[in-house]
């Protein structure tokens, strides 16, 4: 069996560690594996399971999930698509003749939607499967929703959501089903690190909006000003870091924004420089998380990311910006606490609950890590992978 994968993110973050965590045990089938992707820090993991990889400048993509969907300025971001288009174009004609037949097309997110077209192009007969990571755009009577759902339902025969969160957002299609993200470690030897009194947060991602980390300081420049105590680990990076002029306006007019220099003026004007600690992008995370209280998932995209997998797998509880939960990734209250995306009071609010009730803590670690057991065994779900591979062929 011949799988190619489509990944539009050159960055190794959560969508591709979701696939390599799948890529793990699907190594042990007979699969034989194949990549196109985005050239970035993702190649170095892809090559772990195969020498079958082509790199692209970039890969054309088409945004339409309910966070960064085209709007206003936003559009300028197609720029970046139609110049990534003759490369997208390049590296499929590079594959058709490098590989020849492939039998299944496996497009790593629903944003490579239009990076899935032109594979087709030159794929007819390969079946597709295209996972979903994000929540999808709500307004249903939307052109480019309709234009999507038109595409998936004649070129796309399994789509694949995460999560319940997801499922819910996205156009009506028979074939969708929930394969939870899967997280594991090859090694668990640290011991435990001894915890202090005060209160030891962590964030995991980039240094974006998108991510939350601006809300995140927002908010903790409240719990400060209310006498509480605590410490902001931060493991991540600048998001955007290439070479071309555009993304560099697209920063300058506010539409990408993420920029750690901004991010340390702000800590400053808040008198939080001693609160907070960067620790730049860590590969080795079980020391992170065992060195944490609770993870803060602030991010706007109003979805259960995979941190809050990883948290739970090491008994810690999150605070997570969703306003509706399902139990296959949280139950409010129990596994960690919920709060309003982009609410930066509501979040100082639970940072100050868990501050002044650590006691809470462990109960709440204990919750997540049995919901990791029941959702989120990487060998359970990458059999379900494996299993609708074998459905279509």
């Amino acid at each position: 069996m011949k799988v190619l994968f489509i990944d539009g993110v050159g960055v190794f973050g959560g969508a591709c560690r979701s696939l390599y965590e799948n890529l793990k045990f699907l190594r042990k089938k007979e699969i034989e594996f194949f990549f196109i992707i985005q050239n970035g820090t993702i190649k170095d993991y892809y090559k772990k399971f195969t020498n079958n990889i082509i790199t692209s400048i970039g890969l054309t993509r088409f945004d339409n999930t309910e966070y960064s969907y085209y709007r206003g300025l936003r559009w300028l971001v197609l720029l970046r698509e139609i110049f990534y288009l003759p490369f997208t174009i390049t590296a499929m004609i590079r594959a058709k003749l490098s590989w020849g037949k492939i039998d299944i097309i496996h497009v790593n997110e629903i944003t490579e939607i239009l990076s899935l077209l032109i594979a087709k192009l030159f794929f007819r007969k390969s079946k597709v499967i295209v996972h979903c990571r994000s929540i999808y755009r709500k307004d249903k009577s939307s052109y480019r929703n309709k234009l999507i759902s038109f595409v998936i339902n004649n070129f796309v025969d399994i789509l694949i959501a995460i999560d319940n969160n997801v499922k819910s957002s996205l156009p009506k299609f028979p074939k969708t089903f929930v394969i939870n993200n899967s997280f594991s470690i090859e090694e668990n030897n640290e011991k435990n690190i001894d915890l202090t009194d005060t209160l030891q947060i962590g964030y995991v991602g980039t240094i974006s909006e998108m991510k939350g980390i601006y809300d995140l300081i927002e908010a903790l420049k409240i719990v400060k000003k209310k006498s509480r105590k605590f410490k902001l680990k931060v493991a991540g990076s600048q998001i955007h870091n290439n070479r071309f002029y555009l993304s560099s306006i697209l920063q300058k007019l506010s539409i990408q924004k993420g920029n750690k220099k901004e991010i340390n003026n702000i800590i400053s004007d808040y008198n939080l420089k001693s609160d907070i600690i960067f620790l730049g992008h860590i590969k080795e995370i079980s020391g992170f998380y065992k060195s944490i209280d609770v993870l803060c998932f602030p991010s706007r995209l109003n979805a259960p990311g995979r941190p809050i997998i990883e948290a739970s797998y090491f008994k810690k509880p999150s605070i997570a910006c969703i306003s509706e939960v399902f139990d296959d990734t949280f139950i409010n209250q129990k596994t960690g606490i919920a709060v309003k995306p982009a609410n930066p009071e509501e979040l100082a609010n639970a940072i100050i609950y868990l501050i002044d009730n650590k006691n809470k803590l462990k109960k709440m670690g204990d919750y997540a890590y049995a919901n990791y057991k029941k959702y989120n065994n990487p060998e359970i779900n990458s059999n379900k992978i494996y299993n609708l591979y074998k459905t279509l062929i």
